[in-house]
């Protein structure tokens, strides 16, 4: 029979999301889908399921059908894992004495912490067998409906809150019972834990393992068989033949997905060194994968099999139809699961994801209702405050008519209160809060009900365009400073309103970019740091004389070259010339140009919503800071309905808190902001010297040099050099 490459679907595929061990950039890997013909893909990341979203654009945007998986790290029980080392070690001595292999005395000098004890290496030596094993094995889960999206959510979600373990989340039996329902498990690679104790030739405690993980998943368990060519992954299939035929429990074929073609092996070796502490590309005893592992169509994944059963010599030709016969059946049977799977996984909720605000008193009035009296109220005391004449009022009057308008129509009043609510709170429990920046200095509202301040947006002429219009896509940005020792409590607020669960920080990604992939080519192949660093600032001066974003890709300095500035153009060619001289690192760079590094948190970014975070989106614990990290990042919370919140931590605002304390006894200063003299020409004198060190924005060389040169004397001259110097001179 003749196979077609859709005749076979994927199962077990790693992206960039696996970070440096993963080569299948999401839109790379989908293009290679649908040039083999292929019409679905599972993608299963290592311990992570945060390129979820990414991964379904591109599938729907190729008519590709998307299966959410992920490779989770599975234990025999996380209790044990998570306790502490020396607890494990008492653990181990206590076992090691009941078997006999060791004495009481040398189990006490365990228990007991003796570290002087004579002999107390080989007593160490000698409970390591008994020691829990702290390998995490490898397991396959696939979603097969909504409900089991949000079982994989909820289940990396509660492992990577509890279950983490030297960077990665760990799940066990108790949490597959609490969250396999809408679930395909998968026994995985020759790293699972069926297969590592068949080739310790536990043939009999493998087999019980088995049992137990069909006892949970029942008929959505998968026996999982890979081609490779080596003795290990030969005999895990031949046995798992056995229990499918024993046990009538299915076979899928996989083949463990890092790269997108044969060809792209070294490649991903370089890759693979990249994600590697203190390892070079000729560093023998490194990690190194076969060339097995690229996305075969059905055709060479027959051939694959072939060629392992050709390799055992042990076979009788019975064995080698019964084995032969079973790899076609585990080929079908992908396109088996393929068909249990549902076409469309909702990633969003039909729950509006923004906070509720029941708590505020509106006096019996509607939100907009409240809306509007707060602010009128506001705009007439300052009205009055400022002895405005009728003609003058009337603007005022008729801009913020127009402002509640656009905000009504959008339905943003609930998210005005909520920013509202927190600055407001952290103005009255000593928190210093900062003016306000960006766009949302534009509004009168915000200034009016006390989010931005001391910025009238209408006597500087701020438009509130640029905050805000009706056919805006999505939420406004308000960017708010705080102390940024304080503005831990802001986020406590928060928590206290809305519930622990529902609040969290905001994930991001780091992944190489242009300087960052260099360095990190450069490194594998034993280039000095002095040399990669050379090469990085030539980069910058090249980034810092053309017109090159803060954080360009090698198509920004592609397009030099067309440029219809000359002296742009010369700059292309200085980087041509650079390119050239190492021209395997910058070919390895660019291929590896937007390949997933690690995690990262925004610095100022979270999320609130009115139910649990992880019911809808897949977080983690970060390891260093303790803090919950939703693994999408913020263009994706709110593409999928969430509401970011930016709280802003400004050391600036420390100082100014400091001083403030420092000079209260004397002069009773609560609030900066009534106080201030914006015509103060005596500042105006120290900004004009370059006299700006811990001035926001004003404390780096570019904004010092501008200073000397335009002598600022008005809040609208430091306006226009803010504008100039950020994101930089031609670079708006």
């Amino acid at each position: 029979m003749i196979y077609l490459s859709s005749d076979f679907v994927h199962l077990h595929v790693h992206s960039s999301y696996s970070f440096l061990d993963g080569y299948c950039k999401p839109h790379d890997l989908i293009q290679q889908v649908k040039k083999l013909g292929m019409h679905a893909i599972a993608v299963t990341d290592h311990n992570h399921i945060g390129g979820t979203y990414e991964i379904q654009q591109e599938c729907e945007a190729n008519d590709i059908k998307f299966i959410p998986g992920l490779e989770t790290y599975w234990t025999m029980d996380t209790h044990e894992l998570m306790k502490p080392v020396e607890e494990r070690h008492k653990d181990a001595a206590r076992k090691a004495l009941e078997a006999g292999k060791i004495t009481e005395e040398q189990a006490d000098a365990i228990i007991h912490n003796k570290k002087k004890i004579k002999g107390i290496k080989k007593i160490r030596e000698a409970i390591k067998p008994f020691e829990y094993n702290m390998k995490g094995f490898h397991m396959i889960l696939l979603a097969m409906n909504q409900t089991g999206w949000h079982n994989l959510v909820k289940l990396q979600s509660e492992a990577a809150d509890k279950n983490t373990y030297n960077g990665r989340f760990y799940v066990d039996d108790e949490l597959l019972r609490k969250y396999n329902e809408g679930l395909i498990m998968t026994t995985a690679c020759i790293a699972s834990r069926t297969a590592y104790l068949i080739n310790c030739f536990k043939f009999k405690e493998a087999e019980e393992q088995m049992l137990k993980w069909y006892d949970i998943f029942k008929d959505r368990m998968y026996l999982e068989v890979q081609p490779l060519p080596i003795q290990r992954q030969i005999i895990v299939n031949k046995i798992y033949v056995s229990w499918s035929q024993k046990y009538h429990i299915p076979l899928i074929a996989t083949n463990d997905v890092h790269y997108l073609t044969e060809a792209d092996h070294d490649d991903h070796d370089t890759l693979l060194c990249m994600g590697m502490k203190n390892k070079y590309k000729d560093t023998k005893d490194r990690l190194r994968y076969d060339n097995e592992f690229w996305l075969r169509t059905r055709k060479e994944m027959e051939q694959a099999f072939k060629k392992q059963i050709y390799t055992d010599s042990s076979l009788e030709p019975e064995e080698d139809k019964i084995l032969t016969e079973a790899y076609q059946k585990a080929m079908d049977n992908t396109l088996v699961i393929e068909k249990r799977i549902a076409d469309h996984f909702k990633l969003s909720s039909d729950v509006n994801l923004l906070p509720k605000i029941d708590f505020l008193d509106t006096h019996g009035m509607s939100h907009k209702e409240y809306l509007r009296w707060i602010s009128y109220k506001a705009l007439y005391k300052y009205a009055f405050d400022q002895k405005m004449d009728d003609e003058t009022l009337h603007t005022y009057e008729k801009r913020l008519h127009y402002e509640l308008t656009v905000v009504f129509k959008r339905n943003f009043e609930d998210y005005m209160l909520i920013v509202r609510d927190y600055s407001t709170w952290a103005i009255q429990h000593g928190v210093n809060v900062g003016p306000g920046r960006g766009s949302a200095c534009g509004s009168l509202l915000l200034y009016l009900i006390g989010i931005t301040r001391n910025i009238d947006p209408i006597k500087y002429n701020l438009l509130f365009e640029r905050f805000l219009t009706v056919d805006r896509h999505g939420y406004p940005d308000i960017d708010l400073d705080f102390s940024n020792k304080n503005r831990y409590k802001v986020v406590q607020h928060l928590e206290d309103m809305y519930g622990k669960e529902k609040v969290c920080h905001i994930g991001t990604y780091t992944q190489e970019g242009v300087k960052s992939g260099l360095k990190d080519v450069a490194r594998v192949f034993r280039i000095s740091f002095q040399e990669s660093n050379e090469i990085s600032k030539k980069i910058d001066e090249i980034s810092d004389n053309a017109s090159i974003p803060p954080q360009p890709s090698f198509s920004d300095f592609d397009k030099l070259k067309e440029s219809p500035s000359e002296f742009e153009r010369e700059q292309w060619k200085e980087f041509d010339k650079l390119e050239k001289k190492y021209s395997k690192l910058f070919d390895l760079a660019r291929k590896f140009e937007g390949c997933k590094r690690n995690f990262g948190i925004h610095a100022s970014a979270y999320l609130a919503m009115p139910i649990p975070i992880s019911d809808v989106f897949p977080t983690r614990r970060d390891s260093k800071t303790g803090v919950t990290v939703t693994l999408y990042p913020g263009t994706t919370i709110e593409e999928l309905g969430g509401v970011k919140f930016d709280l802003l931590g400004l050391k600036s605002l420390d100082i100014i808190s400091d001083t403030l304390k420092n000079i209260n006894e004397d002069f009773k200063i609560n609030d900066l902001y009534e106080v201030a003299d914006i015509t103060d020409q005596n500042v105006y004198s120290m900004l004009s010297n370059a006299d700006s060190d811990c001035v926001f924005q004003f404390e780096s060389g570019l904004f010092k040099n501008m200073l000397r040169k335009i002598q600022p004397r008005s809040i609208e001259d430091l306006s226009a050099i803010t504008a100039l110097g950020w994101p930089g001179i031609g670079r708006g």
